[in-house]
């Protein structure tokens, strides 16, 4: 539990001990144990030195108070060691419960709901004074009952000796260490402690020491734990949204196909320039939201990927000109790329597509100009590292994307990844652009992080990784047969309806003959009673999935020529799409692209 949480539950009436070994601790306790009390109305004290104060007042403000206003109305006092401590000589227990209980009275009387008392205890320290710390820490629990008051007394382990915190901590019912809060199972009340004899001064100080240890030690675990749980619960938010994308992408496609297909169908028979203008309106709509579900395919890591042997620096190389265009004038490109091949397994054009995307996110973070900046190298990635990154220990490509933009605070950075999260204006993102390039390099086995403040630009870190491998030649067509279809025929296995429609008139037109069915139960009977040049299967077929028929159709006919088509494909059907041979076609997709992968599939045949 942060500290934050914890202090602000406290009731009147509690006591609490921070012990910190750095002034940043301490200065982060006391913000987070003052600031609640503005809220409910209280008047705050303040004992410390004078030179953290402005540090004090810094915490404070990022909390959302206002200093100046507080300190103005009397509501928060800052005072010294010797205002509270030692205006009585030596520190005195009786001397600073009367003094609390007068600072109680007076917040009473200036119509504060209560008093909030926070003391560094450093300055309490004197010659001879340990034992009145002592009393006064163990008589303060019974002196706060029925109280209006909430006291924190912070220890400096490096001021104190261990015996001393050792006696200091048996008076507190609730300590805390560092950044967690503790019940105290050693906390012992007053009548006991005092009256009891006082331990060999060694056992003391050994003690104290293995207590805060084990104090620290709960609190790591506690860290770590609370860390894996935020990555599970985010993992399963992601999961959750990621079904609910390709789901969405998978109907839409089903959806653009149609009117992509009409469209185009319509294109070609309207004559007057009106009537083809809003056809081409469609068309333009269509190709937008056409983009725009590729993307939700992309970050639910649903899109079939063809990863191949690809020399990194090469494929950045490839995509500086279309980068230029698409950061236009004002914004300098510039690169710092590594001689030595950067050989990685990934889909060129997903990993251009990351490219793109992390550039769009630098050009809109440069409203008035700036520099891009481009770093390839190798890196060997082990041990924490490797842990952190949650990355196999190994050797990677490295890919940096950097720009001087104006940067982002912590809190936006965190949310960085997160589907829909925008910090864009309205109409001006979809929120996915970042979540896509996360969800590629995952998919891509890889890791990605990002450097980010306010004002100091923001770098992109992707790790991709390394293979030795012979670079893979992109696959290219044979050139399509010239001659138009000869009446072969196509049997179309589909269960959209509106789709089928659509299928047949464009092969119809194209001269193919063209039997239907709606299941897959349907299409394997006419396969059998009916020999086709070609089948066209939907994957999400109802009763059977699309790549499960063509094995069986591949099963009753080796020879068979089958072109797969879907809205969205896991990775794992993908891989046994190109394990059973067949060629696949991604919904929505054109007349153009559907009649080519036709030709190409029955141009095999010679």
């Amino acid at each position: 539990m942060t500290p934050l949480k914890a202090l602000a539950r406290l009731p009147h009436g509690s006591h609490v001990c921070p012990i910190y070994h750095r002034g940043d601790e301490r200065l982060m306790t006391a913000a987070a144990f003052l600031a609640p009390g503005f809220a409910k109305g209280e008047r705050c004290l303040y004992v410390a030195s004078e030179p953290g104060i402005e540090l004090l007042f810094a915490e404070l403000t990022a909390r959302g108070i206002d200093v100046a206003a507080e300190r103005e109305r009397g509501a928060l006092q800052v005072l010294s060691s010797r205002d509270v401590y030692l205006r009585v000589g030596n520190f005195s227990a009786d001397a600073m419960l009367d003094y609390l209980d007068a600072e109680e009275r007076e917040a009473t009387r200036a119509q504060f709901s209560g008093l909030r008392y926070a003391g560094e205890m450093s300055w309490a320290v004197g010659a001879g004074s340990e034992d009145s710390l002592i009393h006064y820490e163990a008589r303060l629990n019974e002196f706060l009952e029925g109280r209006r008051m909430v006291v924190s007394c912070f220890y400096n382990r490096e001021r104190f000796d261990d015996a001393i915190i050792h006696d200091v901590l048996r008076t507190h019912p609730l300590v805390i260490v560092g950044d967690r809060e503790y019940d105290n199972p050693y906390y012992e009340p007053a009548h006991l402690l005092l009256q009891a004899a006082p331990a060999p001064i060694e056992f003391r100080r050994t003690r104290a020491r293995w207590w805060l240890e084990r104090l620290r030690a709960v609190a790591a675990s506690e860290a770590k734990r609370e860390e894996l749980m935020a990555q599970l619960r985010q993992a399963q938010k992601l999961d959750t949204l990621g079904r609910l994308a390709s789901g969405v992408a998978h109907d839409f496609n089903n959806l653009l196909t149609v009117i992509v297909g009409c469209a185009d169908l319509l294109r070609g028979r309207v004559d007057d320039s009106e009537s083809l203008a809003l056809v081409q309106d469609i068309r333009r709509a269509a190709d937008q939201s056409t983009a725009l579900t590729r993307q939700l395919l992309s970050f639910s890591r649903k899109e079939v990927a063809s990863p191949r042997a690809v020399e990194l620096t090469s494929l950045i190389a490839e995509a500086m000109g279309m980068l230029r265009r698409l950061l236009g004038q004002g914004i300098r490109v510039k690169t710092e790329l590594e001689g030595a091949p950067l050989v990685v397994r990934v889909d060129p054009a997903q990993i251009q597509q990351v490219v793109m995307n992390l550039a769009v996110n630098a050009r809109d973070a440069m409203p008035d100009g700036g520099t891009l900046t481009l770093r390839t190298r190798a890196e060997q990635v082990d041990g924490e590292r490797a842990a952190r990154l949650r990355l196999n220990p190994g050797q990677y490509a490295v890919l940096q994307v950097g720009d001087t933009g104006t940067g982002m605070t912590d809190e936006v950075r965190e949310r960085l990844f997160e589907p829909f999260f925008t910090t864009k204006g309205h109409g001006r993102g979809t929120g996915l652009g970042l979540a896509v390039v996360q969800g590629i390099v995952l998919q891509s086995d890889g890791a990605i992080d990002v450097e980010s403040r306010p004002g100091e630009g923001s770098v992109f870190t992707l790790w991709l990784p390394s293979v030795v491998a012979a670079l893979d030649s992109p696959q290219v067509q044979d050139p399509l047969p010239a001659t138009a279809a000869a009446g072969e025929t196509v049997l179309l296995v589909e269960d959209e309806e509106a789709i089928r429609r659509v299928l047949r008139a464009v092969l119809e037109r194209a001269g193919y003959r063209v039997r239907e069915a709606a299941t897959a139960a349907d299409g394997l009977r006419e396969a059998r009673a009916h020999a086709a040049d070609l089948v066209i299967l939907d994957i999400g077929l109802p009763d059977l999935r699309g790549d499960q028929l063509a094995e069986s159709l591949l099963r009753l006919n080796p020879a068979a020529r089958i072109l797969l088509l879907s809205g969205y494909t896991e990775e794992s059907i993908g891989e046994r799409v190109r394990a059973l041979g067949v060629a696949y076609l991604a919904k929505p997709f054109t007349l153009e692209e559907i009649s080519t992968a036709v030709a190409a599939v029955l141009g095999r045949r010679a």
